[in-house]
Parts: structure tokens; sequence; C-alpha cells
């Protein structure tokens, strides 16, 4: 707080912004220049309305003189540099990709890149900010066969099917031409999107499942290229449901789709049990220490990544009921089950699985921990008695959502002796001996 009430702005600190004063964009000690959207600073200036003409001779105190600030709508002058094309706002007096590179980095800007998409959007070449603060180059494409068929090909879906321009984008690139579609014609092209091929090897396999489940996991992280060839419903990010589109391509209609799965939970087993075929599974188990799992063999794909105590599984085309099995204590915080048509609905039969801690200290003067997880909500009573089977303390009675659970017990006003600390978890019953020794 110190460091931003007396750093000047210029120097990444807020003194001037919190100060009476403050620099205009002109350098201007209470100035009235602006930064227009276009990124040039733009003065106030006074304006007589008989002589309609232009002074900077502040205050504006002539009898038929007015202030004029840079924003104000009559102004000229504010955003003359750039106009809004509809696509974004046009920088006319920029010229070339490199100049709105250099101007966008050097106002602090997002540089998104260079396009050929101009005769798609009706707009004129050049540099354009389209987003809150993202500059790119739109310039004509090539005039070749590839993109003349695509131009015409993602207007015409766009128009007529209702279809995002990336979607369109998607459809066109994947299409053969004889299907309206411009596959063929852009067979010496680079036009990966969409395509399942997340390693880049001309086919679509295992290896690729492979490759997008890592990058679902996090395992690895998608180049450009990747992202947009493993990006099969065109929706900006990968997940997966596609990798079940990707699936689809390798192994087709393996029968009647589910729409419903429920997880069932047998001691050490997780199982699940569909009304139809799923086509893939995303798990993730929370665990306060470490954890050992086996993934069922199978299934096309399964593997999984443990980050801190979150541990999230992919197991991919399963061909039994069998998900994984784990002797470790874990709650199943999220499950998502999907086909190609989408996400289903997933329900879980969870048995009561539960842990107690050992109190600690113990022997202990004069407070003592006591600790549970539970593995699903649970009604939980933990009480205090001593050995003549007389009640001294109730530490907690209450309904516990799943989860780590700690209370402190303080025996403060207790003589010294053995005492019994009493667990009732949905009515499993345990105990265990505590020493207070004062």
């Amino acid at each position: 707080t110190n460091w931003c009430s007396t750093t000047p702005d210029s120097q990444y600190g807020c003194a001037d912004s919190c100060s009476e004063s403050f620099v205009d964009c002109d350098g201007i000690e209470n100035g009235n220049s602006l930064v227009d959207d276009c990124g040039v600073c733009q003065q106030a200036y006074c304006y007589d309305y008989v002589s309609h003409e232009v002074n900077f001779d502040f205050p504006c105190d002539g009898p038929t003189e007015m202030m004029v600030m840079p924003d104000d709508p009559s102004n000229p002058y504010w955003n003359s540099s750039c106009e809004d094309a509809g696509y974004g706002l046009y920088f006319q007096d920029i010229l070339n990709a490199g100049e709105c590179e250099d101007y966008a980095n050097e106002g602090g800007y997002i540089w998104d890149g260079s396009f050929c998409d101009a005769d798609l959007h009706n707009i004129v070449p050049g540099c354009y900010m389209v987003g809150n603060g993202v500059f790119e180059w739109q310039d004509n494409c090539p005039d070749n066969e590839c993109s003349e068929c695509m131009n015409y090909c993602v207007s015409y879906v766009m128009e007529n099917y209702g279809y995002t321009e990336e979607e369109a984008t998607n459809w066109c690139s994947t299409t053969p031409d004889s299907q309206y579609g411009c596959a063929d014609s852009c067979s010496g092209v680079d036009f990966i999107c969409g395509t399942g091929d997340s390693n880049q090897d001309s086919g679509v396999d295992v290896l690729d499942v492979v490759l997008v489940v890592d990058f679902v996991l996090g395992n690895n992280t998608p180049n450009e290229d990747q992202l947009c060839a493993s990006d099969m419903n065109a929706d900006g990010g990968i997940d997966v449901l596609d990798v079940v589109q990707i699936v689809d391509i390798i192994l087709g209609n393996r029968g009647f789709k589910a729409n419903t799965a429920e997880i069932l939970i047998n001691g050490s087993d997780v199982k699940f049990d569909a009304n139809g075929i799923v086509d893939a599974f995303q798990i993730k188990l929370s665990h306060n220490g470490p954890i050992e799992l086996e993934l069922t063999d199978d299934a096309l794909v399964s593997k999984y990544r443990t980050v801190g105590n979150t541990t999230t599984l992919i197991i991919v085309s399963p061909e039994t009921d069998d998900l994984f099995t784990s002797d470790n204590h874990y709650i199943i915080e999220e499950v998502l089950a999907a086909t190609t048509d989408g996400y289903i609905n997933v329900t879980m039969d969870i048995p009561l699985d539960y842990s107690i801690g050992n109190a600690y200290p113990n022997p202990f003067n004069p407070t003592t921990n006591i600790s549970i997880d539970l593995n699903t909500n649970a009604r939980v009573n933990i009480s205090i008695y001593n050995t003549m089977g007389q009640l001294m303390d109730v530490i907690i009675n209450d309904n516990l959502s799943s989860g780590y659970h700690s209370y402190v017990w303080d025996a403060n006003d207790a003589p010294s002796g053995l005492y019994l600390i009493q667990t009732d978890i949905n009515s499993n019953i345990s105990t265990q001996k505590v020493l207070l020794i004062k």
C-alpha cells in the first residue's frame, strides 16, 4: 500500500491517481486531455459559437466561447484516426501488418496475428481492434482455388444453416468437394481443424486419442495446430466430448448410446451401470494423502493424473463395467460421462466410507485434536465420557458434508484422568481412549 500510494502512475504506482492533482496524457497537471479509443491523446479546446473559431486560450472565458471536452459528441477529432467498420475499429493510418503489431505492442494491447479473411467479413484490408484491446491485421486471401472455395462455402453455410464462422470453416475444410465442401480444393493447404489428427501424422488412430487425453488431463499442452485438430466440436477448447468424437472416427458406431449412467462402489471396486454404450468417463477424486489407482485394462485408453490432493482419470471406450480400483480413502468430486451425442446424466450409489484419526496429542494437557474424513454426507456426533459413563462434553452433533473435518477438545475444566471419545457416524459407533495429565 505504501509503495503504490507513493510511486507515480508512470512507474506503475498510483500516486498520481490518488493525489488531488493529476497529469493528463499531454503531461499537463490537472489537464483536460484524454486518450481516445484509437489510442490518440486528444485535447479539449475553446469554441467560439459566433465566429466558429477554435483556440486553446483556457479557461474559455470569452463572451461567446464554450469549452469542448475531448470526448464530447460534437468533437470531430475524437476517434478521428479510426472508425467502426462493423467488424471492429479500423485504423486507417496504419498501413501494414508490421505497423499494426507495433502499435498493439507499444500500447500494451493484445496482438492476435495476421489473417486473410477481409473478403469474408466484407471489410477493407487493414489494422483492426476486434475486441477489448485485441488487434489483428486483415487482408484478402490469395486468389487461388482453395481460398475461393472456402470464402464461398463458409459464407453459404453460415447464411443458410446458422453455423458460426468457426463451425462453418471446420465443415468446409473437412468435407469433400463432391459434397459441396472444399477438402479436395484445399488438399495442398494445411487445413487440419477438427480432423482429429492431433499428432498430425495424416491419420486418425489411438495415438491421437492418447495425445488428446493427455491434453485434457494436463500432461501435455497442445500447440495451435494440435488444438485446432483436436477441437472436434469447434468450441475453442479440448475436453472429453472431443475425445469421444475422435474415437467415433476410429471405431464407428458401437451400438445404442446411453443417456444415463450410475456409478457403483463396492469395497475398493468402482463400476458403472448404463442403459447403453458410454464412450468415455472423466472422474475427479479428492484425497488427503497419496493415492494408488488401478484403472481398467478393458478400455481403448485409460489414464490418470494426480496434482496435490486431486486426481483426474479418463477412461475411453470401456468394454466392461469396471472403471478402477483403489484401497485408499477418497471422495468422488465429479463424474462426467459422454457419448458422441454429448454429456449424459450420471448418478452415484456411494456407500458410507469414513476414517477417524487418532486423537493427538495423547496424553494431553489441556487440548487434543480429533479428526474425521467422510466420503459422503453423514450425521456425526462426537462426545466425551469419563470412565463412569458420564457425559463430559459434546464436540459436534450435526449433519456434515463429505470431506475432512477437524475438532479440538479443550479439557481445561476437567480433572486429570482417562476419558473416552465416542464417535457416532450414521449410527456407526467407535471409541478411543485419551489420557489427560495436568
